[in-house]
C-alpha cells in the first residue's frame, strides 16, 4: 500500500489507522452522481446501482485480515549507472550500496542528491520501488467500507491521520469541520488537479466513490 512519506511515518507511529483508496471504483467514479450503493456481498464485493439502467459489482483492491506492506518514499546510498538496451537508448539504473541500509522520510539523510549526475550519494526513491526487505511498518485489514469521499466525518479525519486541534479551537468552528477542511487539502494535493487522460476527477469536491480501509499495525522494522 503507497503513502506519502509523512502518511507513512503516521502509521508507523500509530496516529494514522485509515486510508480511503478509490482503485477499484474507476466505473462508478466517472459520474459519482449517477450511481447509489446498494449492499456489500459476502465474497466482499461492493454493489452499485444506477437507475433505470446499470449495475456495477466493485472489488476493493484489500480484504478484512489482509495483511499489507507499507511503502513509502526513502532514501538510498548508491549510484545511478547507464545502460544500453536492445533498443538502442540509453537508459539508467539505480544501483544500491546495501551495506547502508535504507533511510526513512522521519529521519532523512544529511545530504541528499537530485540528479542522476551528482554520482554516488544518497537519493529519495519512491515507495513504488521500495523492496519488501526495506519495508518497516505492516498492517492488518480491519474493515473495509465504502462511501463518497466528501461524507468523511470529523472522527474519520483524525483516523487518517488528520492532526487534532485544542477543543477551544473546536468550538470556533461548525462541529469539528476544521478536519474535513484539513483532510480536503491533503486528499487533493494527492488525487486532486486536472485527471489524467482516460482517468476519472477524483478532487474532494465532486465526491468519488471511495474504499474505506480501517487496519492496524502488525509489525515494525
Amino acid at each position: 500500500m503507497l503513502m506519502t512519506g509523512e502518511n507513512g511515518t503516521k502509521v508507523k507511529n500509530g496516529t494514522k489507522t485509515q486510508t480511503r483508496r478509490c482503485q477499484g471504483l474507476e466505473k462508478v467514479n466517472e459520474n459519482p452522481e449517477d450511481w447509489v450503493f446498494q449492499r456489500k456481498q459476502e465474497d466482499g464485493t461492493f454493489v452499485f446501482l444506477k437507475p433505470l439502467n446499470g449495475l456495477s459489482v466493485c472489488k476493493p483492491r484489500y480484504q478484512v485480515g489482509d495483511i499489507v506492506p507499507i511503502r513509502e518514499p526513502h532514501y538510498l546510498y548508491g549510484e545511478w549507472l547507464q545502460y544500453e538496451p536492445d533498443s538502442g537508448k540509453h537508459g539508467w539504473f539505480f544501483c544500491h550500496d546495501y551495506d547502508k541500509g535504507v533511510l526513512y522520510s522521519d529521519d532523512p539523510p544529511n545530504k541528499v542528491h537530485h540528479s542522476r549526475e551528482d554520482g554516488t550519494g544518497w537519493y529519495l526513491r519512491p515507495g513504488l520501488f521500495m523492496s519488501h526487505w526495506d519495508v518497516r511498518t505492516h498492517v492488518r485489514i480491519t474493515e473495509v467500507r465504502c462511501q463518497r469521499v466528501n461524507q468523511i466525518t470529523p472522527e474519520d479525519c483524525l483516523a487518517e491521520g488528520i492532526k487534532p486541534v485544542m477543543p477551544n479551537e473546536i468550538r470556533l468552528l461548525d462541529n469539528g469541520t476544521i478536519y474535513q477542511r484539513e483532510f480536503r487539502d491533503l486528499w487533493d494535493s494527492i488525487n486532486g488537479g486536472k485527471p489524467k487522460k482516460g482517468k476519472p476527477d477524483l478532487s474532494f469536491n465532486r465526491g468519488p466513490w471511495c474504499f474505506a480501509y480501517n487496519f492496524e499495525k502488525v509489525e515494525d522494522k
